[in-house]
């Protein structure tokens, strides 16, 4: 029988439907998205590059000056030469993010993942589980301790501690084009690993070694060819070591039942990942060699007298690491003994019961712990003072992020670990009610959850690194 003219539940007045209008505009983009996610984006990036190609010429002032430089390219110049800000035509940048910088990244991240979620995993079927977070901490790992080796100034033609000459591959190893360069690699390994999959055991073996074998050569390409674009490059006999490491952690992992995907991606992992390792543990090494006899260099970089050298040998708190460890432990043990007493009363509770989320909430108690002790060092000037309650001699920091500023600013610097915690806990609570209530799609949510372990991970363990070589 018809609606009557007017009812609640009809439509027949004829008043347009919003939100069926705008479904159907978009629907056309959708699906280009759907069927061709690669020519989207290439599309999209075209397009935004005309858009300020246009208003760079129409209005350069505002758009290069006031927008591409000042919020986006002028921190990214300023970080890869080390320097405090960089003045263009009368408008200053310096090395922290901006609201609209951080606003705008956030926005490329979550339509990477939609996409990456929709066009690489559901399509290949991969789950991302536990496991597969598992295998990518390498990666996790990859991307700060390369952003301390430029902070290190190795990707210098030359430099000191206050001022670099960038080489053609410092601007990769800057936040977050770093981040970027990392996922690129993670995806190559992905799809790489998937298309093997159904080799026989020993030729899949066979393709992760060759893999392993060109990492090795590309790297000896650079060194022989363009060793002058680095102020110091491990030897490529080591970098071949570290292959031969990975190949081991590949077998290792395939002899304990781990799947071809997973120790692929592991194995792979394991080169880039070492390279900075070793070169942090050399800094360390030879600056507590130094100290005790004294020297005008620290690590790779020599210095126009041994008092500078000194200077940096001072400001460096190996102790730090140690220190946000055991903090993260102690932070771990009390949420999950927590998590245990109400997990009959609570259901809740049980979630912090489960690895994966422990390890999100130890991830941003890394960046917690590593941020309240150096930003609130117990030199004058500073807000507060979490170094001096942890017992180590830190040199003042300052904080790219302006949202983390404002919580260290409160409690004598004890309001930034608290917000990482509960804002952690929150996020934990938040997508594990989706995906048991709601019944959302346990491979979505686990990419989320991964995006919120690099968060936290990255930032904190490269702050950490920062202030056990004192840079």
């Amino acid at each position: 029988m018809p609606e009557p003219e007017g009812s609640e539940n009809g439509d027949a007045s004829g008043a347009p439907d919003p939100v069926a209008d705008l479904e159907g505009l978009t629907r056309p983009i959708r699906s280009f998205h759907a069927d061709h996610p690669v020519y989207f984006w290439m599309s999209l990036l075209a397009s935004l590059a005309a858009v300020l190609v246009a208003g760079a010429w129409l209005w350069p002032e505002q758009v290069v000056d006031q927008f591409l430089w000042k919020h986006f390219w002028g921190p990214t110049e300023t970080d890869a030469r080390q320097v405090a800000s960089a003045t263009r035509n009368g408008v200053q940048a310096t090395t922290s993010y901006t609201l609209l910088s951080e606003l705008v990244y956030g926005v490329i991240l979550a339509g990477a993942l939609v996409s990456i979620y929709q066009h690489l995993f559901k399509k290949r079927g991969i789950r991302v589980d536990a496991t597969f977070i598992a295998s990518l901490l390498p990666y996790v790992f990859f991307g700060p301790l390369a952003r301390a080796m430029e902070d290190a100034s190795v990707f210098c033609t030359d430099a000191t501690l206050s001022a670099c000459d960038p080489g053609v591959f410092a601007y990769l190893f800057i936040s977050p084009i770093i981040y970027m360069v990392t996922a690129a690699a993670v995806i190559t390994h992905l799809l790489l690993a998937h298309a093997s999959r159904d080799l026989g055991r020993s030729r899949q073996t066979q393709v992760v070694g060759a893999w392993l074998g060109v990492q090795a050569a590309a790297y000896a390409f650079v060194y022989y060819a363009m060793r002058d674009q680095f102020v110091i490059m491990l030897s490529p006999w080591t970098v071949l070591g570290l292959g031969a490491a990975g190949l081991g952690l590949y077998l290792l992992v395939r002899s304990r039942g781990g799947s071809h995907l997973h120790s692929a991606l592991a194995g792979w992992g394991v080169p880039m990942t070492g390279i900075p390792i070793v070169l942090v543990g050399e800094w360390i090494r030879s600056g507590q060699e130094l100290a005790a006899e004294g020297a005008s260099r620290v690590g790779w970089l020599v210095f126009e007298n041994q008092g500078q050298a000194m200077r940096v040998l001072d400001k460096a708190t190996p102790e730090i690491l140690l220190t946000t460890a055991l903090l993260t432990v102690a932070v771990l043990v009390l949420v999950a003994g927590i998590a245990y007493l109400l997990e009959g009363r609570f259901k809740e509770a049980g979630y912090f019961l489960v690895p994966l989320n422990l390890g999100l909430i130890a991830a941003h108690m890394v960046d917690a712990w590593a941020t309240f002790a150096a930003i609130c060092s117990r030199a004058a000037g500073t807000v507060c003072s979490g170094a001096a309650f942890l017992g180590l001699d830190i040199p003042p920091y300052s904080e790219k992020h302006p949202v983390s500023e404002v919580f260290l600013g409160f409690l004598d610097g004890w309001g930034f670990p608290m917000m990482k915690l509960l804002l952690v806990v929150a996020i934990v609570i938040l997508v594990d009610r989706a995906q048991y209530e709601d019944e959302e799609d346990p491979d979505l949510i686990g990419l989320v959850k991964l995006a919120v372990l690099v968060l936290g991970l990255g930032p904190g363990l490269r702050n950490a690194v920062r202030v056990a070589m004192g840079l």
